[in-house]
Parts: C-alpha cells; structure tokens; sequence
C-alpha cells in the first residue's frame, strides 16, 4: 500500500472494539458517525462521534451549560497531522487531537485496503473503560456529479 492508495475522504462505517475475551464492543454506538481525509500533501484529520447527540438550547457553540458542554464532548474524538505509509501500517503524528495525551505522539494503524474498504487496527488500549484492540471501518466517499 502506498500513501497515494489512501488519498480522498472516507465515511465511517463501524468503530469496535474487541476484547481479549473475544466480545466486541461499540464504544461510540451503533450509530457512529466519522469522516476521515487523507491529502495528497501528507496530511490527515479524523474525526469520530455518536450521531445521536443533542443540540445546545441556544445558537453560541461556546455559551452551552457546563451540562451540553459535557454531552456534546461525551465519546467525540478528532485529531489531524502529518501521516505516513510504512509496511501494512499508516503512522497518524497527531499535531493536535481533542484528546490532548495524543498530541505531539505517533498513532499506528495496522491498514488493510480491499477497493473502496479500509480497515484500521490500533493497539490494544482502554476505550471507554474496555480494554482491546479497536477496529474501524471505512468506506471511500465519491462525490456525485
């Protein structure tokens, strides 16, 4: 797999994770919704949420009650930088991430390309309180005409 077969933008189509036990997990739901980019310069960003969350009372994204501010941040993550191809890997080097422990670290991803299906495997973490190795497939957007 070269950089250039990753290229474009690519809709979430399910985030597990699996357990040492063999169970599998959704840590953001059933209903998870995310978009990941690849660019032709190197670069990449991603971001992952439930797609069931509630909007503000009000219209100032920054004017929430400590309670919206919480729902909204609740199981969201994005994070973008530089990344690379190396083997059956892609390196993700987070510049800036919602989670600030990533920051300035280089995230693996095991990548498995099948035409308009990838699948990225991180190392086994806690997630959401569960311990596994976390699987999230994507499928290529095509912009229609």
């Amino acid at each position: 797999m070269k950089a250039s077969d990753l290229v474009g933008t690519w809709t979430l189509v399910r985030y597990e994770t699996a357990t040492p036990d063999g169970k599998v997990v959704l840590p953001m739901g059933a209903d998870a919704f995310g978009r990941l980019t690849y660019t032709s310069d190197g670069y990449m960003h991603a971001y992952m949420c439930p797609a069931s969350r509630s909007p503000f009372a009000g219209n100032d994204m920054y004017a929430g009650s400590e309670v919206e501010r919480l729902a909204a941040a609740d199981r969201f993550l994005a994070y973008c930088g530089p990344f690379e191809v190396q083997g059956d890997s892609v390196l993700h080097h987070a510049e800036s991430c919602f989670f600030p422990n990533w920051v300035g670290q280089t995230l693996p991803r095991k990548a498995e390309l099948q035409g308009d299906r990838l699948t990225l495997r991180a190392p086994t973490a806690k997630r959401n309180g569960v311990q596994g190795e976390a699987r999230l497939i994507w499928q290529r957007l095509k912009r229609s005409s």
